[in-house]
């Protein structure tokens, strides 16, 4: 958060830091920990060490949570949760040993699983709030009891949070219906969360989710039952300020959002960037593959939200596998992104703060 170090995670377990000098970033990264998923990583498998989050209260107490994927010896998939602590110690980065705070009750897949999620605090304790996909079973994802195809609130040590919670089966459960969710960020001045789902084979969408609270919080169910038609349906906001429909963008086909971060805005108008990871296993340019700046509208009626590309693959890349993932900004606006397959990240210098 003080843009002197890039945090990088790989599926296979582990996280890397990256530091800022006087003559820009150092190319050679430190290993600060790592686990052990017992996956190899893309490909074959998008399971592994898919992110970490941000404790809200990171520069008091240090806490970065490991987001991943773990195959038992009878080869079962669990998703979990781990927390080490960050210290610096005169810019020299350390972390401590990974340890498991939270486990899914269900058994899921080698993709489709846990990916991404914020550190916030209610009542000024701090909370996780996670994405859990469901793609294979998508009965799990409707059934309250289970934490596939959900979004889950927890506190920092993996117990239930507190207050009036949606469903009272399961007090984790902030949202039911989600298929196959990679990213969750913030949407400035609005007081609502983009969640980026992902269809079957059309209809991704971009979900304004209303922040979790104490005092009340209604149902939502983000559709996914294995009807692909029903994600193209509305989702009337049943919490907080109404909106005829929380799912803010629909694509026609799938070009899976893979990175998602929003860029310096007024209240009227907000811009952000967007990773776009074509099509799984296809070597073609199109469709995806690009870097996405979009533009959203009409924050306090019905948002709108429209894209232009600003990043493409050279025709020369065309017949190669490789796909666009992650995003982050730094404390200029400039970016970073990665390829799933290149092992490589790439730093963007921008002028989005000079426009």
């Amino acid at each position: 958060p003080d843009g002197k170090f890039l945090f990088v995670t790989s599926l296979n377990g582990q996280l890397y830091a990256f530091s800022k000098n006087a003559d820009g970033w150092d190319s050679t990264p430190t290993l600060l920990t790592q686990i052990e998923t017992h996956f190899p990583g893309f490909p074959p498998d998008e399971a592994g060490l898919t992110g970490f989050i941000f404790s809200s209260k990171f520069a008091e107490n240090g806490k970065l949570f490991l987001l991943y994927s773990f195959k038992n010896a009878d080869s079962s998939v669990k998703n979990r949760i781990s927390v080490t602590k960050i210290t610096n110690a005169s810019d020299r980065l350390t972390a401590s040993t990974p340890k498991t705070i939270f486990q899914a009750n269900f058994s899921g897949s080698a993709s489709h699983q846990i990916t991404d999620g914020i550190g916030l605090s209610l009542a000024d304790v701090p909370h996780l709030l996670v994405l859990v996909g469901e793609g294979f079973d998508p009965s799990r994802a409707q059934d309250p009891h289970l934490e596939g195809g959900k979004v889950l609130l927890l506190k920092e040590d993996g117990s239930n949070p507190d207050g009036v919670r949606p469903y009272q089966q399961n007090p984790k459960v902030q949202a039911l219906g989600l298929r196959n969710a990679f990213v969750l960020t913030p949407i400035p001045n609005l007081g609502r969360l983009m969640i980026a789902d992902t269809g079957p084979d059309k209809y991704d969408r971009l979900i304004a989710l209303a922040y979790p609270h104490l005092e009340h919080n209604a149902q939502v169910n983000l559709n996914w039952d294995g009807n692909q038609d029903k994600l193209n349906e509305p989702i009337p906001d049943p919490d907080g300020p109404p909106l005829k429909d929380i799912v803010l963008y629909r694509l026609p086909d799938t070009r899976t959002f893979t990175g998602l971060a929003f860029l310096h805005s007024d209240v009227q108008t907000q811009t952000f960037l967007a990773t776009m990871f074509g099509k799984t296993g296809s070597t073609d340019n199109q469709p995806g593959k690009e870097i996405w700046l979009g533009t959203l509208t009409r924050p306090f009626s019905q948002p709108e939200i429209t894209f232009r590309p600003i990043i493409q693959r050279t025709q020369e890349a065309n017949g190669k596998l490789g796909n666009p993932i992650g995003l982050a900004l730094d404390n200029d606006e400039n970016f970073f992104f990665a390829d799933v397959l290149e092992s490589r990240i790439y730093f963007v210098t921008t002028n989005f703060k000079g426009r």
